[in-house]
């Protein structure tokens, strides 16, 4: 039997997170991972050149990947054109790009609108 995830599902989480800390009076900006997808200066490895990168990533339509690795390599991935049907293999394309400038070591940093790298620290 193949058990999959609800496609719907981490937006039901994110509202339930929202209606939590409104609740409890919490700010509504909570982070859940590594840091706020917004946050560019967050994200670990990148030179000046994949901080420009990961800032237009940003603007980029869902699905979107992005990968980075420890000597700095990165790349990112994204649906073709607002509007297109077309599903890539967004986190695919992304890894195997930026393993090829990452010596294998890439990791995935940012899939639609979170962030889901964890630090090893």
């Amino acid at each position: 039997m193949l058990r999959l995830i609800h496609g719907n599902y981490n937006g039901w989480i994110k509202d339930l997170v929202s209606g939590i800390n409104a609740g409890l009076g919490v700010p509504a900006q909570t982070t859940i991972g590594f840091a706020p997808i917004q946050k560019v200066d967050a994200v670990p490895f990148l030179r000046e050149r994949g901080r420009e990168a990961y800032k237009e990533f940003l603007s980029k339509p869902t699905p979107r990947a992005f990968a980075i690795a420890p000597n700095g390599a990165w790349a990112s991935s994204s649906r073709t054109a607002p509007g297109s049907r077309q599903q890539l293999d967004v986190v695919g394309y992304a890894m195997e790009s930026c393993n090829r400038r990452g010596n294998g070591e890439c990791k995935l940093y940012a899939l639609d609108e979170r962030v889901v790298w964890r630090s090893d620290r």
